[in-house]
């Protein structure tokens, strides 16, 4: 019954959208149509595609051009299981089915635009991907073409880019979940085919889905790892080019090269935000970020890369806007080297930039009230000012006491976010903090809004709890990172601040 509703809504999309009376692509419709593969799975990305592909040959020219351009909408936005559908051999021969053996001097305009397609498809499924077997036939099919005498056009880049695996950077459980995602697709093809051979693969692949096949599952973390050794040998060779462009020639333009190290940076910090399991892939995701980071501002300092001064805190170190201490492997290394102890990096040093109910805050915001917890109760210190920890031209961070027990070493407090910006909104805020080695930390969950309005105060918080803090401390010391994004740009600082622990 669902099946057949799932069928029957598919068919009516996609007859509106290839409609005669349409004047031209409904890009709204066409991009909807593409959800509801993505979100219907199961036989919804046949459904489409093979629903398409009769608009498409249809003897209505206009119908025709509409199909293909939905079709050219649904195989960017739509995953492996819609590409495994026009992959197949039943659906190429349907493609290419006004094509004659041998090409006719002239062609129309629908040949030249499906050539152009299956170029297209050649250069993003066949070449750089990582299931490029899967699609051989489209490989096979434009090789005889072209052996016939078929002309294919090159290839937009641009037009490809958002389906091109090179600008991602993906995590073991991302490479996992494509993986199984794709499994899941072959598999019920080949149920559907049903043929002795079909079944024997099937089964060889349930034992792969299950796990029981241990030599043909991927190893995700190598693979992950792979692909940070692969983007920072890109941002090496810019970073040489920058340094002696005579020497060190590209690949592609340097303004491409900067926007996929950017592309690469922005992805590097959501990872860092949920990795805490593998410390070796965190590891690797820190060095990697700082390399980039050191390669962005070297760009900047030469292309005025949006670098804005950063006024610091008492006692922290002024960095800019963008600027981390150089050479550093971590939060850590920050510090310095006479130091008789050591920064402690938490687990959940990284604060989620997602807004997250939480339930169980302390009272301690109530100043003049103790707070309980458990069998201690926390004396808490009414402090009217916050201390400033991060001062930008958009993001302002501040940090307030709001409970200390000197008895059991523990303090809490609270840090304010604030956009001090007369016309930019801030968003994907994420904040790192390291403490002394000697002590734990932990941070709980953003609360409030994720993206800060043109001078809002206050607009949303985060607790700090920190523990095993010495009865003889009058303040506390903490490194501290954070990212934001402002006008769709990414911003960094980093410093040192003293924490009080009494009025």
């Amino acid at each position: 019954m669902l099946s057949s509703k799932v069928s029957r809504t598919l068919t009516r999309y996609i007859d509106r959208a290839t409609d005669q009376f349409n004047l031209e692509p409904n890009l709204a419709l066409n991009l909807e149509i593409a959800d509801y593969i993505n979100v219907k799975k199961g036989n919804a990305p046949r459904e489409a595609a093979f629903t398409i592909l009769k608009r498409i040959n249809s003897t209505n020219p206009t119908v025709t051009y509409l199909a293909l351009n939905l079709l050219d909408i649904c195989v960017k936005n739509c995953g492996f299981p819609f590409h495994l559908q026009i992959g197949s051999q039943e659906f190429l021969n349907g493609f290419v089915s006004r094509f004659p053996k041998y090409p006719l001097p002239h062609m129309n305009k629908v040949q030249k635009k499906i050539l152009e397609m299956l170029e297209e498809w050649n250069y993003m499924l066949c070449k750089s991907n990582r299931h490029s077997q899967d699609f051989s036939r489209i490989h096979d099919l434009r090789e005889l073409m072209s052996f016939q005498g078929y002309k294919f056009p090159k290839v937009d880049e641009d037009s490809v880019a958002v389906m091109n695996p090179s600008n991602e950077l993906r995590s073991a459980h991302e490479l996992a979940m494509e993986d199984l995602e794709a499994h899941k697709a072959k598999l019920q093809e080949l149920l559907r085919r049903g043929t002795p051979m079909d079944l024997a693969e099937a089964n060889a692949l349930m034992k792969v889905i299950a796990g029981y096949d241990k030599e043909n599952t991927e190893d995700y973390s190598a693979l992950a790892s792979a692909e940070i050794e692969s983007i920072k040998a890109k941002a090496f060779r810019v970073q040489h080019h920058l340094e002696n462009p005579a020497l060190v020639s590209l690949d592609e333009p340097l303004e491409s090269a900067m926007e996929s190290l950017k592309v690469y940076k922005n992805k590097v910090v959501r990872l860092l935000q949920t990795e805490d399991e593998d410390e070796y892939y965190v590891h690797k995701l820190i060095t990697l970020n700082e390399l980039l980071h050191d390669v962005l501002q070297a760009y900047g300092i030469n292309h005025d890369f949006n670098e804005q001064p950063l006024p610091s805190s008492s006692q922290s170190s002024q960095q800019s806007n963008n600027a981390l201490i150089r050479n550093e492997s971590s939060l850590v290394d920050l510090l310095d080297e006479s130091s008789q102890d050591n920064l402690n990096v938490p687990d959940n040093a990284v604060s989620f930039n997602n807004a997250s109910v939480f339930a169980g805050f302390p009272d301690a915001f109530n100043s003049n009230k103790p707070v309980s917890n458990g069998d201690s109760v926390h004396k808490s210190f009414n402090v009217e000012t916050t201390l400033p920890i991060l001062k930008s031209d958009s993001l302002l961070l501040s940090a307030k006491l709001v409970s200390y027990n000197p008895a059991s070493g523990t303090a809490s407090y609270v840090v304010y976010l604030s956009n001090d910006s007369f016309a930019s909104s801030v968003s994907n805020v994420t904040f790192q903090v390291a403490v002394m080695k000697s002590q734990k930390l932990q941070m709980l969950p953003l609360v409030g809004e994720t993206t800060i309005s043109p001078k809002q105060q206050n607009a949303a918080y985060m607790m700090m709890n920190i523990s095993n803090i010495g009865h003889d401390q009058k303040s506390l010391r903490i490194r501290w990172r954070s990212y934001w994004t402002v006008n769709l740009n990414t911003q960094e600082a980093s410093g040192e601040s003293h924490l009080p622990l009494q009025i």
